[in-house]
């Protein structure tokens, strides 16, 4: 028999949603989506009940439960597919042999389902029901080498079974461009998802995500939608806030085009069908003096509250996530420290400890945009740094960071970086055409190449940046050389030739908790 994991409560409620009735025998899953759902269940091939006499009997082993899926075989079917499978059946002995014999497998595995002493006692029984169990083929079908029901062969092929109907029908599928994923993550019969909002300095992340499991039944995080809109909130910062409040003021602009962001992207998570969505902001919001304004602002355009994250807990959240991005061997090999730096717009969090530990951490205020800020006007009318500038800018960067950032970084085996100037010096260094997340995701940064895009990036006009292979984001074409600034200086600080760049940081840490119920409001 081949292996399925057992059914779990949440795949019960999940299929029940995707067929619209509580699923009668259902035993386990044998296929998942990269989301988390069921698409093909496993079924208990003889269901009994208290008011039945006799045993019912439910032939299929493998069938289909996805609605995607099921829509798609369906359009299939409609165009009499059926009939030129079993018109080719007489005309194919080669086929019919294989048909044939993946009927007697298929008529076996679904025997091994039923207990010996259950076996035994049903023939003793309802000896017609026995061989009508162990007998037939696919869906219960009788006719050496038959098709009933695509659907049913589908499944079993996608559960591993060597069925070449399944196979061809998989084949159709995929010529006609139909995938086995549902790309917009839409289906009515997703598991639960969560979606997160983190109002950064720079921009507003938007993660979508489910609890799922890899194939070692592990927990993992399924992301289903991940949006960036560039905001700048943190140029909004300027002045002082009315009413006495301590710290300078988010300007109106700001809130603006911040909370429009928030309200868009939301609507987004609730189209998917989320649960839940939560909204939180980071070193800009923490540092404003005005920011019930924006909390306001955000309630009114989005209906949601505004969280405010401590810089202790953003660096929690980001070393949780992050940890993955480092290759399985050198992960083992630094399994005593792992550091993980957190690039923002406005803050940079320096987290270091073991991975599933609670690490420690350092935040400092200075990020991609406030780093650029300290230089005053040091660009040229055309967006080029000087190369003096440059060195200013390094400089500034260093000196920074305190000491205790320095010591822990020390104390690190392995490195990791995080954050959206991080991810698109990435993007920059491999020269990618369009942002690929798993080409970025545990890239390995050296400090060489780094400093040399930097210097690279410095000496071309803005509009030359604009222009880069890599350049996903023309939000970033600036933001970009103060993240990689501070990088490179915190590269220096710890001695280190190569960091290794996470796609997956704060806005996965908090998708992860809040499915785990451990995130408070």
């Amino acid at each position: 028999m081949r292996r399925f994991s057992g059914a779990t409560e949440r795949d019960r409620a999940t299929v029940q949603r995707q067929i619209g009735r509580e699923p009668r025998g259902m035993i386990g899953v044998s296929r998942r989506c990269s989301g988390g759902c069921p698409q093909v269940v496993v079924t208990k091939p003889v269901l009994s009940s208290d008011d039945r006499r006799v045993p019912e009997l439910f032939p299929t082993v493998y069938w289909l439960s996805c609605p995607h899926l099921c829509k798609a075989v369906a359009a299939l079917e409609s165009e009499q597919l059926i009939e030129r499978f079993r018109t080719r059946l007489q005309e194919d002995p080669e086929l019919a042999s294989r048909l044939e014999l993946r009927h007697r497998e298929y008529a076996r595995e679904r025997t091994s389902l039923v207990s010996f002493e259950d076996l035994e006692s049903l023939e003793r029984s309802h000896p017609g029901l026995c061989r009508r169990l162990t007998e037939p083929g696919i869906g219960g079908i009788e006719t050496s080498g038959g098709v009933k029901c695509l659907h049913l062969h589908l499944a079993d092929y996608l559960s591993g079974g060597d069925n070449p109907i399944g196979e061809e029908v998989y084949s159709l599928l995929k010529d006609r461009g139909v995938s086995t994923e549902c790309g917009d993550r839409r289906c009515p019969g997703c598991t639960d998802a969560v979606g997160v909002l983190n109002v950064g300095s720079n921009s507003v992340k938007l993660l979508v995500a489910s609890a799922g499991e890899d194939d070692a039944r592990r927990s993992r995080l399924m992301i289903l939608a991940k949006q960036v809109r560039v905001t700048r909130l943190a140029d909004g910062l300027s002045g002082s806030a009315e009413g006495g409040a301590s710290g300078p003021a988010l300007t109106e602009e700001a809130i603006r085009r911040t909370s429009e962001a928030v309200a868009d992207l939301a609507a987004d998570a609730r189209s998917r069908g989320v649960s839940e969505i939560r909204v939180y902001g980071t070193a800009a919001v923490r540092n404003a003096g005005n920011s019930i304004d924006l909390a306001e602002e955000i309630r009114n355009r989005a209906g949601l509250e505004l969280s405010i994250l401590s810089p202790t807990l953003e660096a929690e959240l980001s070393f949780e996530a992050a940890c993955d991005a480092l290759p399985p061997a050198l992960a083992e090999a630094a399994s005593g420290s792992v550091a993980v730096i957190d690039i923002g717009g406005a803050s940079t969090e320096v987290a270091v400890g073991r991975s599933g530990e609670t690490p420690r951490s350092v935040s400092v205020e200075i990020g991609s945009l406030t780093a650029l800020a300290a230089l005053s006007r040091g660009f040229d009318a055309d967006g080029r740094l000087p190369v003096e500038r440059l060195s200013d800018l390094l400089s500034h960067c260093r000196q920074t960071f305190p000491p205790t950032a320095d010591d822990l970084l020390t104390q690190a085996q392995a490195f990791v970086a995080v954050g959206g100037s991080v991810t698109a010096s990435a993007a920059l260094l491999l020269r990618l055409e369009s942002y690929d997340p798993e080409a970025v995701h545990g890239f390995e940064l050296e400090r060489s190449s780094g400093y040399e895009l930097l210097v690279r990036l410095c000496e071309l006009t803005r509009s030359e940046r604009e222009r880069m292979q890599g350049m996903i984001s023309k939000d970033r074409v600036d933001s970009v050389i103060g993240g990689m600034a501070i990088l490179i200086s915190l590269m220096d600080a710890a001695r280190i030739d190569r960091v290794f760049v996470s796609e997956r940081g704060l806005v996965e840490g908090l998708a992860a908790r809040l499915l785990s119920g451990s995130l408070s409001s």
